[in-house]
Formats: C-alpha cells, sequence, structure tokens
C-alpha cells in the first residue's frame, strides 16, 4: 500500500515537472499574442529569445534550465506548436554579466524582434533587464527570485515560475530557529546583485526573528585568493573558517 502511494507520488511528481516546462513556454509563446509585438504571419515561427549564462560562473545551474527549454520546445512543436506555429529559440550567452544581458536585450526587442523573452535566468541580470522589457511591453518569463521584480503596475508583462525570495528565505529561518534551534547565524552571499539583496534581506529577517547574525560576507567568485578559492569580501576573513566549522559542528554538511 505505501509503496503504491509512494510510485503514485513520483508518477504524479515526473508529470508536474514536465508540465511546468512545458506550460511556460506554451504560456510565454501565448502571451505574445496578448501584447503589441511584432505583427505574427500565419506562417511565422514564434520568436522567444533566450538570455542565459551558458558560460561564467553563473553556467552550471543554466545549462540545466537550457535542457528544459529545448525539450520543451521540442515536444511544443512535434505537437504542432501554438496555434499552428511553430517556436523558435533565439539564444544569446549573458555570462551572468548584467551589461551583456542589458545589451542582449535591447538587441532582441529592436533587431531580431522577438515575440517573448525568457529570462535572464539570475537576478543581478533580471534586475537591469527588467524595466526595459516593461517599456518595450515585451513579454517575459524569469526564474529570478528578488521580490522587486514582480510588480503588477511596473512590469504588468514579467511573470515568475520560482518561488520568491522571501519564500525561501523563510523556510531556511524557520529551520535554522525552530528545528535546529540555533540563535546565532552566519549569512554569506555572492557579490551579484541577487546575492547582495538576498543577503541583506536574510541578516534583516533573521535579526527581526531574534537571532544574532554573528557573520556577514559576500563572494566574488570571479576573484580567487591565494589558495585558488572564492574570494571573500569581509575584513575578518579567519571568522568565515570558524563559521563553516561551526556549522559542520551543528550538523551541516
Amino acid at each position: 500500500m505505501g509503496a503504491a502511494k509512494g510510485n503514485e507520488r513520483e508518477h504524479h511528481m515526473a508529470i508536474s515537472r514536465r508540465d511546468v516546462l512545458l506550460g511556460s513556454a506554451g504560456a510565454l509563446s501565448a502571451a505574445s499574442f496578448s501584447f503589441p509585438a511584432p505583427a505574427i504571419a500565419d506562417s511565422e515561427p514564434i520568436k522567444i529569445g533566450c538570455l542565459a549564462a551558458m558560460t561564467g560562473p553563473s553556467s552550471a545551474p543554466t545549462i540545466g534550465f537550457n535542457r528544459g527549454v529545448n525539450f520543451a520546445v521540442e515536444a511544443i512543436n512535434a505537437a504542432g506548436g501554438v496555434k499552428g506555429r511553430k517556436i523558435e529559440i533565439v539564444m544569446r550567452d549573458t555570462q551572468g554579466d548584467p551589461t551583456k544581458a542589458v545589451n542582449a536585450t535591447q538587441e532582441m526587442i529592436s533587431q531580431v524582434k522577438v515575440h517573448g523573452i525568457w529570462g535572464p535566468l539570475n537576478s543581478g541580470e533580471a534586475l537591469a533587464t527588467t524595466p526595459i522589457m516593461a517599456r518595450a511591453k515585451m513579454p517575459d518569463i524569469h526564474p529570478c527570485v528578488v521580490e522587486t521584480l514582480i510588480d503588477t503596475t511596473k512590469y504588468p508583462n514579467a511573470f515568475r515560475m520560482a518561488p520568491s525570495n522571501s519564500q525561501w528565505d523563510d523556510a531556511v529561518r524557520n529551520y535554522c530557529l525552530n528545528i535546529l534551534k540555533v540563535k546565532k547565524i552566519a549569512v554569506i552571499g555572492d557579490t551579484t546583485g541577487y546575492g547582495v539583496t538576498a543577503a541583506g534581506a536574510s541578516v534583516t529577517a533573521f535579526k527581526k526573528d531574534g537571532a544574532e547574525v554573528v557573520y556577514q560576507a559576500n563572494i566574488d567568485s570571479t576573484r580567487l585568493d591565494r589558495h585558488g578559492s572564492a574570494d571573500v569580501q569581509h575584513p575578518r576573513r579567519d571568522e568565515l573558517g570558524r563559521a563553516v566549522r561551526r556549522s559542520s559542528c551543528a550538523g551541516f554538511e
């Protein structure tokens, strides 16, 4: 009985993941008909721009996202496309650089004339590109978690298909304070727009809930120290090792 329920649950989860992938691509394609984007001829493919850090420090998760995008497009096109039109992906490698993401966004809007955009895939880039897409009334779906990136007034054509940063942070904070029962916290982020924003918000929330934040730092993954590790942007770097050792003793790995 338990095994049957487990298999049923696994089957449901697999379908859900597949539906999310197909639904995101299909929704973005359908959304392109609702905004004053370039006119689409009956036989013309629906061009969807894809802003992805395929190379650089942020490339690891992006490669996985790209596999999902390709899977969804192939599946939708094989089923006849969207209202009879095939989807065409226009990829630009942003390398995780907001400046490159802005340039690629402007190119897709003014030159390539895409009908919708998927991405960017990290909040540091999206903070720079979302206002540009809003001004162009360009439909956009992204997985970026910074709260301010979704605003029905400022960015009515932007849609997020992932939990917001506060939802993630609430779960982490609850686990630390109510499950592990720890009161002293170290918060470490990277130096991207997302990392700085998320770390700051996490520190504020932990303090509000009564925790003591004993260490806060940001790591620049593009700069290595003399040991070949990412450079920690904090004058009290020796405390990082102690914080990591303390977290290991508390059960983290």
